[in-house]
């Protein structure tokens, strides 16, 4: 009876780590500026899709007290594959995948790098 007991108590811690460990998720954030100037881009719009291109979330970089470090925001992401598309009017839209990986408790917020937004007008020369 005692080793009866001894394997549920453990088969429950199990099953409650497991738990635990799922329900981490992270904070992605991050700045959108114009590809020449640098300057920041405000009222962006911002969608994250699944990998199969289903929408999750939308939103505005809006987000920062800074006038010149405007932030877009997507919250409680898990680890796994999703593509970030960024427009603006005036600018070409991106697409841009991104990669969720390990999700540490003691740091639930990932800084991305900067998403930089072409002018829909101005077009680069090569050569």
């Amino acid at each position: 009876m005692r080793t009866f007991l001894f394997v549920i108590i453990q088969l429950l811690a199990i099953n409650v780590c497991a738990q635990t460990r799922q329900e981490h998720t992270v904070t992605i954030y991050g700045p959108v500026r114009d590809y020449v100037t640098h300057n920041a881009i405000e009222g962006a719009k911002l969608t994250l899709m699944q990998s199969d291109s289903t929408v999750i979330d939308s939103c505005r970089n809006n987000y920062g007290y800074i006038e010149w470090r405007k932030l877009y925001s997507f919250r409680n992401l898990t680890v796994g594959k999703y593509i970030l598309k960024a427009e603006k009017e005036g600018y070409e839209t991106l697409y841009e995948n991104i990669e969720v990986k390990k999700i540490s408790s003691w740091e639930p917020y990932v800084l991305r790098d900067a998403i930089y937004l072409f002018r829909a007008d101005v077009h680069m020369l090569n050569g």
